[in-house]
């Protein structure tokens, strides 16, 4: 989008001229993204985030007379990251998640010393989510308490189940955010 010098509603976009009040259309990007934050995904970093990069387009877009002053796929990439949130939150109320558990061996011999449990998602849309995208966006809309909740649950029962099979018990690791260290039901 490309505003037009001396024609303060007229826009230029994908090359087509149109009349518009941008700043009321930026405006209205920001509301709903605020309606968002405060009503659907409160306390979402998320959400805040893309709340400050339309601000940042908006300051932008005032100084910016003659060239590109609003990324248009701001909306999509809301929609994108609320749907995704929407997802995983689900994810989270039937606990459709799995864990992969990686094995430390001791400095001497090939015995397994620890085992370091791995959350791992399979959505049913989407298929296998790499951990590098639902951890991030968990960890950002709030959801990493109890993400991590499932993790442990998981692997204790795992361990246990492993116990009742013969096993010699094997101590379990599962790796926590810095943010959750302020969760009053964390042991």
């Amino acid at each position: 989008i490309q505003m037009q010098q001396g024609y303060s509603n007229r826009i230029d976009v994908d090359g087509h001229s149109a009349f518009s009040h941008l700043a009321t259309r930026i405006n209205s990007v920001l509301s709903t993204l605020e309606y968002a934050y405060n009503v659907v995904i409160k306390n979402s970093e998320v959400t805040s985030g893309l709340i400050n990069e339309v601000k940042t387009q908006r300051e932008l877009s005032h100084q910016n007379v003659g060239g590109t002053v609003f990324a248009a796929d701001v909306p999509v990439r809301v929609k994108e990251r609320m749907h995704m949130v929407s997802l995983l939150s689900r994810a989270i109320e039937t606990q459709n998640f799995s864990v992969a558990f990686q094995p430390q061996y001791a400095t001497i011999g090939q015995e397994i010393s620890t085992l370091t449990a791995l959350i791992r998602w399979e959505d049913e849309v989407l298929g296998k989510v790499p951990p590098c995208q639902f951890l991030a966006l968990a960890e950002d809309s709030g959801l990493m308490n109890p993400l991590s909740e499932i993790l442990i649950k998981k692997a204790c029962l795992q361990a246990k189940v492993w116990q009742n099979e013969g096993f010699k018990p094997i101590p379990v690791a599962c790796k926590l955010s810095s943010s959750q260290f302020t969760n009053k039901r964390l042991l």
